[in-house]
């Protein structure tokens, strides 16, 4: 019986011995402009001392369809690998370039040993960079600041519950793809207890204030891209999700 493309995940995933940190649904990079169609969710994104591992998977024998050079092309860490796996066909792409000679999955330990040795990032240094790029573009896109923390915590949200956040925000306008945020959140946020029923509701508020409907279609998605760049860091099921969220925070609220 062949394996199915989730099973492919996770066997190059256990081999890889990291945290994926996407389960193929979300929305890891953005379109560079309204005219380009291009692949935008692997099935496996992953991160470990400076190097980020991007993984382009098929169920076991299927052929690949360009879509990891397309990751390869939007992906901003210049410390990447990526990979091709299809449980029979394993190819490995280090800074975008074929390494002929990896024909089997390693260890991400391994593979940054021996193309990355000096490239060592920590996790919060990669959040506080995220948290300064968010800034000034939020500052770009001249986005009222009081709005800043509620409209990442709208994304967040729908990041989190939404099954293909994607289509969401599939809009080439700026207040269609708010006005879709804003139904997502009534959608799957629920009403009780109070409390959560309150923040949602001034979640719903802040998406019609003025700034934000007024902001650059170019803007919006390079926010919304930065935002998710950040949860796909942020495991906020435990406590060192909560810990790396309030490091986000607090450098971001500096700048």
């Amino acid at each position: 019986m062949y394996k199915t493309e989730f099973e492919i995940v996770n066997e190059f995933t256990n081999k890889l011995e990291l945290k994926n940190k996407t389960d193929g649904t979300l929305f890891i990079y953005k379109k560079p402009n309204k005219n380009h169609s291009m692949s935008l969710k692997p099935d496996g994104y992953y991160y470990l001392d400076g190097v980020t591992f991007i993984l382009d998977a098929k169920a076991e024998g299927k052929e690949f369809e360009g879509q990891l050079e397309d990751y390869m092309k939007l992906e901003k860490n210049p410390n990447f690998i990526g990979f091709k796996y299809n449980g029979k066909n394993f190819e490995c792409y280090v800074q975008g370039k074929l390494v002929k000679e990896e024909t089997k999955i390693k260890t991400a330990k391994e593979y940054i040993s021996k193309y990355f040795p000096n490239a060592r990032i920590t996790l919060p240094e990669k959040i506080n960079t995220f948290a300064k790029k968010l800034a000034n573009d939020f500052r770009n896109a001249r986005v009222s600041r009081q709005n800043n923390v509620p409209f990442i915590g709208a994304v967040m949200l729908c990041l989190k519950y939404c099954k293909n956040f994607e289509e969401e925000i599939s809009s080439n306008n700026s207040k269609d793809i708010l006005l879709n945020i804003k139904n997502a959140i009534n959608k799957y946020i629920e009403d009780t207890p109070k409390n959560k029923k309150l923040k949602k509701e001034q979640i719903k508020i802040i998406l019609s204030e003025q700034s934000l409907n007024e902001i650059d279609y170019n803007h919006l998605i390079s926010l919304i891209s930065d935002i998710s760049s950040i949860y796909n860091f942020i495991n906020v099921e435990d406590q060192i999700g909560h810990d790396t969220m309030n490091g986000f925070l607090k450098v971001f609220r500096k700048w």
